[in-house]
């Protein structure tokens, strides 16, 4: 039985097996301020990794799908990406916002996908990642991929910043004819004071315009975000995938992949050279490694109302 069916059936799990994909982050800082990260901005004295020799030899091992994720590309993280290359053979996803990975083209045939960051109309992605014209970077970014042969995604952090302008998103979006997946704002500890949230009505309004525009990915994962739209996903026809619940409406993919399942298979391997459950990947709380306890533990724990609300739709 693999992870998605026991939750829907038992509601709690009994083994971990090896990670599914690792989020790769090897930088503590970042040049945005952006209103949605849930990590601390301006570290100082952060100590750091010389050899990432193990933790690669690790990734190996796991034969995972990893992705350099959560800060832009620098110097060590090119070393980083070849050095993985190497040593498994496999390419690698990347997120990023434009500032910096067109800097590296030696490495752009390593890429498996790239995402690019874009939040919205200009004004609004802006204001979300606290810097002026970083929309313009992020888009000149995906010309420049696409110009290098590379067929990037647009990444879109869905939130009450960017919805109200979103179909003017969506034109330039269908204009430039690139791919978008898209995830309503999380909140979680980070970011609360900082980042405006949905209500339950605003979300499923939101979500109503998001299921409408150009063909896209919705990505849930937040169980408050789930019940909210209980009334909406009722409605439609779901698949049980091995870690995620899926259903097509209209040219929309719709893809819930609960926390907890999220727990089981992925993991963060933070600046520190630590691996963590991605829950976990928080800078205050990096006390909880991802041994197979703690994974246990968070996924189990969070499973007990994931079980009750994915039994309300599939």
């Amino acid at each position: 039985m693999n992870y998605a069916m026991e939750l829907l059936e038992n509601g709690q799990y009994t083994n971990v097996s090896n990670p599914k994909y690792v989020a790769v982050t090897l930088e503590s800082d970042c040049n945005l301020f952006c209103k949605h990260c849930y990590w601390t901005h301006n570290k100082s004295n952060i100590p750091e990794v010389l050899d990432w020799s193990s933790q690669i030899q690790q990734l190996v091992e796991w034969d995972t799908e990893v992705a350099y994720a959560g800060r832009t590309l620098t110097e060590r993280g090119v070393q980083f990406i070849e050095r993985y290359h190497k040593a498994s053979g496999k390419q690698i996803g990347i997120v990023d916002n434009g500032y910096t990975i067109l800097k590296f083209p030696s490495i752009m045939h390593l890429y498996e996908y790239v995402n690019i960051s874009v939040d919205g109309i200009a004004r609004d992605h802006d204001v979300q990642r606290g810097k002026k014209g970083s929309c313009e970077v992020a888009w000149k970014a995906i010309c420049g991929l696409k110009q290098a042969g590379l067929d990037p995604i647009i990444s879109t952090c869905v939130s009450p910043i960017n919805i109200r302008n979103w179909g003017a998103f969506e034109e330039q979006v269908c204009e430039s004819d690139t791919r978008m997946s898209c995830t309503p704002v999380l909140g979680v500890k980070g970011n609360k004071g900082r980042m405006p949230l949905f209500s339950e009505t605003e979300l499923r309004t939101a979500f109503k315009k998001l299921l409408s525009g150009c063909g896209k990915l919705i990505k849930l994962s937040d169980p408050a975000h789930v019940r909210a739209l209980l009334p909406i996903l009722r409605d439609f026809t779901w698949e049980v995938d091995e870690v995620s619940y899926e259903t097509e409406v209209g040219g929309v993919l719709i893809s819930y992949q609960p926390l907890s399942l999220d727990t089981l298979t992925g993991r963060n391997l933070s600046w520190n050279g630590k691996f963590y459950v991605n829950v976990d990947a928080d800078d205050s709380l990096f006390d909880f490694q991802a041994t197979d306890k703690r994974v246990l533990e968070v996924a189990n724990m969070i499973a007990k109302e994931e079980h009750l609300l994915v039994r309300e739709f599939i």
